[in-house]
């Protein structure tokens, strides 16, 4: 990389790529460095490579991780690839990640012999998955101890949308399921305007199912990734009303609890532990269901469509509970009793003062008024 006299960039690959993997290097958890690689004036070069077309994979690929070493830890930095683009390029990065064919078969369990040989050979090498890995981090890492403006700048570039769609297709327990996990935390921590944007874009059952995915898992990472996906869940429901709704709803008041208290703030409202066993047994059996549905769904999107069918079911049988349920009292009302109320005349105190709208102003209702009238007169 080279800065000619006339301000142009000037790509040589062998030496670009030496260089910014020098930077990277040296912003690698050394935050002595970051500093001096500010005072420099390299990273609006860095970030404008980004989206150079002289750029191969291999160099692309290098910028992407050394920008997101530089936005690490230094403000002064994340300010300079903030104000430079690195947002908006990182998020279309992000939004280029598609899954492999053998991915997809991986996911769903459904392989041939030749898709497993794919999956075992080329899987590691989707360029997108690659280059989104580091750019999803990239984001977390702006979003991350920036006052705020992180978090709004973000929000700005409509990020989540495309964070959301690559997360719906990430492997359950995988890197990229983690650190789009790690994203949605560092978004909605402490911002409820956040928050409520991540349950409009449908974040939220794809938390629900990363977590149940890897909830009964044996390996000790599928235990890290169901506890992380759990404490993004209750984080995200912190402040928002409407959220925790949702949650609710969807996978059982069970599950919003233990969301709630694994990554609410501190003194955040919980709701109350359920004693009624009636109420608690249809609970169970609803977190129950939605396990199930986790297990047998592919990914994220199918999860929530099926997940939101199961919901209205379940909405729809305890209508048709209650509707019978009040058809069984009106049947124990006794004959005589309604009897009675239908067939009351006058004298048993239905009057004009009782019921005005149907007696006033009528021809006996003028002709008593004429009559005390002139009675008095």
């Amino acid at each position: 990389m080279l800065i000619v006299p006339d301000g142009t960039l000037k790509i040589i690959p062998v030496l670009t790529k030496t260089v910014i993997d020098a930077i990277s290097t040296l912003a690698m958890d050394n935050d002595l460095c970051d500093q001096p690689i500010c005072d420099t004036g390299v990273l609006p070069s860095l970030v404008g490579l980004l989206t150079d077309v002289r750029c191969d994979f291999s160099l692309k690929l290098s910028v992407i991780h050394a920008v997101m070493h530089m936005a690490r830890d230094s403000r002064d930095a994340k300010r300079q690839l903030t104000e430079h683009g690195a947002v908006p390029k990182m998020r279309d990065v992000v939004g280029a990640y598609y899954p492999s064919d053998a991915q997809q078969s991986a996911q769903s369990g459904k392989q041939s012999p030749q898709n497993e040989r794919a999956h075992s050979m080329y899987a590691p090498w989707n360029h997108s998955e690659v280059m989104a890995i580091p750019a999803v981090s990239c984001l977390v890492n702006l979003a991350t101890d920036t006052e705020y403006w992180g978090q709004a700048e973000l929000a700005e570039e409509n990020v989540v949308g495309p964070v959301k769609a690559a997360f719906d297709k990430a492997k359950p327990g995988g890197k990229f399921a983690q650190v789009c996990v790690a994203f949605v935390h560092a978004f909605v921590k402490n911002n409820p305007e956040n928050a409520y944007t991540v349950a409009e874009v449908g974040v939220l059952p794809t938390l629900v199912f990363h977590h149940l995915r890897s909830r009964d898992g044996k390996r000790r990472g599928d235990k890290i990734a169901a506890q992380e996906a759990l404490v993004t869940l209750g984080a995200a429901l912190d402040a928002d009303e409407s959220a925790r709704e949702i949650v609710g709803q969807i996978a059982g008041e069970l599950l919003l609890r233990e969301a709630l208290v694994a990554g609410a703030s501190t003194g955040a409202y919980l709701p109350a532990e359920i004693t009624d066993k009636k109420r608690l047994r249809k609970e169970k059996a609803t977190l129950e269901e939605v396990l199930l549905l986790a297990k047998n769904s592919e990914d994220g999107s199918v999860f929530s469509l099926a997940a939101e069918q199961a919901r209205l079911q379940r909405k729809k049988k305890r209508a048709q509970e209650i509707f019978d349920a009040e058809g069984k009292e009106l049947s124990r009302v006794p004959s005589s009793a309604s009897l009675i109320a239908h067939t009351r005349t006058r004298r048993d105190g239905y009057t004009s003062a009782h019921y005005h709208d149907c007696l006033r102003n009528t021809h006996y209702d003028r002709l008593t008024l004429s009559f005390v009238y002139l009675s008095r007169a």
